[in-house]
């Protein structure tokens, strides 16, 4: 505003001056010097609040423009739209200082993707702190999009206090609580981070704002800022989490606002890109929102068992030729695939309607299969015998289930005949009423009297390590919830 209509700029720093209960001191006149001038504001001054942008627009346009000498200006000068026609001056202004001032203490950047958090506490209880949840929260959010590969930086005026509270999080993430000795340091390191976790404070709400670039994410809190106060200097671009600011440390339920906090804040992102881009693309219409608040993760999930045995028992189709498969009570998505491959009939206690060539779908009872002995060329069954009996799927509780489904299974297979057979491994257990878990010995003996081609393993480490071939039974006894993929053929006449 000064720049704009060539007036000097007077800074009223009372407050600050020798005295501040706090000990805080004046800094702008470090990083600025010579161009900011220490008075007192006039009684007769006219004031503006800064967060009141219609008013101190008005008051600009009636005031110095209309050939007004004076305009006093209160607040905590941190609203975009008291300076954004300089931002990038200021930004540049500031971004140099930083540049010189890290470089002459022997400072520099923290590292590569780095989150910087700001705890603000000692002198803000009348205002409100942010919760510790919030901090914490935000945090674990980070840590799932970039899959650890993260490191956070802590700036606060009470460590002691932040190191325990952050404790929470030893062997889930690397924290690091920076103190140069030096608040203006500390502010400007701050400025250096990539993400933000900003406190409801000036030195925070700037450091972000200096910071920040297009790849930037900045949580703020909002709803309030201050208690007491309609303050929500936040922009619209940042995440804002509403409630997370009180005289409480303590508050429930912030992992969720924290995620719609992000959500929004991409919402108003896109808005704002695709009205610049015009016509040529989507813009999203509010009536049309379907938030996916889980999905943005750094390493995509898997469930290994489900994962991997399809694709083993796939394999399993093109190695050992087989045309038609006769599979039973397997996940669809293993038939629907296979039937690229061979004929399936698929047969499930609650059939399926699914309408694909190669595929028909039937109903049936593993405790008593329809089909002749000896009659079956191909058969599979994965990972579905131990819930049998169980009566999770509707089905009757009957603790012999399982046996007497794999019974069935090997009456009606065909001499020489092939089964893809597929159970949860390990430390034998029933865990009622999910599912049983089988030792070697026990798959055996349930499989009697067909003989083992081979095995492979999902172990318990297979999002590190994926399946193991032929692994020896002590590995699969070891496991506590493995995955076994055994293929079994039944003895010829």
């Amino acid at each position: 505003m000064a720049r704009e209509f060539g007036a000097e700029l007077y800074f009223d720093a009372s407050i600050l001056l020798p005295g501040d209960a706090i000990g805080r001191k004046l800094e702008i006149d470090r990083i600025f010097p010579g161009k900011v001038n220490l008075a007192n504001i006039a009684p007769s001054m006219p004031v503006v609040r800064e967060e009141d942008a219609a008013r101190l627009t008005a008051a600009i346009e009636s005031g110095f423009a209309g050939g007004a000498e004076e305009l006093a200006v209160d607040g905590y000068f941190q609203h975009e739209h008291c300076f954004l026609p300089d931002a990038i001056a200021i930004k540049t202004d500031l971004m140099n200082f930083r540049s010189q001032r890290l470089a002459g203490r022997g400072l520099q950047r923290l590292c590569s993707r780095t989150v910087g958090l700001h705890v603000r506490r000692s002198d803000y209880q009348h205002l409100g702190v942010c919760a510790d949840e919030y901090y914490l929260e935000t945090i674990r959010w980070f840590q799932r999009k970039f899959a650890g590969d993260v490191e956070f930086f802590v700036f606060t005026d009470e460590p002691l206090y932040t190191s325990n509270m952050l404790g929470a999080l030893v062997g889930e993430a690397r924290v690091t609580v920076v103190n140069t000795g030096d608040h203006l340091s500390d502010f400007l390191l701050l400025s250096t981070c990539d993400h933000f976790v900003v406190a409801n404070s000036t030195f925070s709400w700037w450091a972000a704002y200096l910071g920040e670039t297009s790849n930037s994410i900045i949580f703020a809190p909002t709803a309030p800022w201050l208690l007491g106060s309609e303050l929500n200097p936040a922009p619209d671009r940042w995440a804002r989490v509403a409630g997370v600011v009180s005289r409480s440390v303590s508050l429930p339920d912030v992992k969720d606002k924290v995620k719609w906090a992000y959500f929004t804040a991409s919402y108003y992102k896109y808005q704002s890109a695709a009205v610049l881009l015009g016509a040529g693309v989507m813009q999203a219409d509010p009536s049309q929102l379907f938030p996916c608040l889980d999905d943005d993760v750094g390493v995509h999930p898997i469930e290994p068992h489900y994962l991997y045995h399809p694709a083993w028992a796939l394999r399993k189709l093109l190695e050992h030729r087989i045309e038609q498969l006769y599979d039973f009570g397997s996940t669809l998505n293993f038939a629907t695939m296979a039937s690229a491959v061979s004929k399936v009939v698929l047969h499930d206690f609650r059939p399926p309607q699914v309408f694909l060539s190669n595929l028909e779908c039937r109903s049936c009872d593993l405790l008593s299969l329809g089909y002749e002995s000896d009659s079956l060329p191909a058969v599979s069954c994965m990972h579905t015998i131990e819930h049998i009996g169980l009566g999770r799927y509707g089905d009757s509780v009957n603790p012999a289930g399982d046996r007497i489904a794999t019974a069935e299974l090997v009456r009606v297979l065909k001499p020489g005949g092939l089964m893809l057979f597929v159970v949860p491994v390990g430390q034998p257990r029933l865990q009622f009423n999910a599912h049983r878990i089988y030792s070697f010995e026990q798959v055996q003996t349930m499989m009697q009297p067909l003989e083992l081609v081979e095995c492979s393993l999902i172990p318990d480490n297979a999002v590190q390590v994926g399946m193991i071939d032929n692994p020896a039974p002590a590995m699969i006894n070891q496991q506590q919830h493995g995955c076994g993929c055994f293929v079994f053929r039944k003895r010829s006449a």
